[in-house]
């Protein structure tokens, strides 16, 4: 994933696990952040309650990308926090890259690099 938004001109940055992410994101708040739900130390349902918590990373864009199938409780926590969510395998690169336009465009606080976090 790295690769194709690099390829358009994004800067990217990766976090290990969800404690390094929310580490970043007192660090810089990026303009969009690509969230996999099944990471070590912290999974992506508690990086998203973090962040609902804080008050300057409410308004961060949230995709999540995830293997998991979601239900319906799943998908009640991450309702407040989360623009999107895309299964792994029955996305595309493009769709990905469109979303993200999408979402940056219509972000009032989005500066004009983006800075995708995971």
């Amino acid at each position: 994933m790295g690769t194709w938004l690099a390829d358009q001109q994004w800067v990217v940055q990766e976090a290990a696990n969800g404690r390094e992410a929310l580490a970043r994101l007192q660090e810089e708040v990026p303009d969009v952040i690509l969230l996999d739900l099944m990471m070590p130390e912290m999974d992506g349902f508690a990086v998203v309650a973090a962040m609902q918590k804080e008050a300057r990373w409410r308004n961060i864009p949230v995709i999540v990308i995830t293997a998991r199938d979601l239900n319906a409780n799943d998908r009640e926590r991450l309702n407040s926090g989360v623009q999107s969510v895309l299964v792994k395998e029955m996305f595309r690169p493009a769709e990905l890259v469109e979303r993200i336009r999408r979402l940056v465009h219509t972000n009032p606080a989005a500066e004009s690099e983006m800075e995708p976090t995971l």
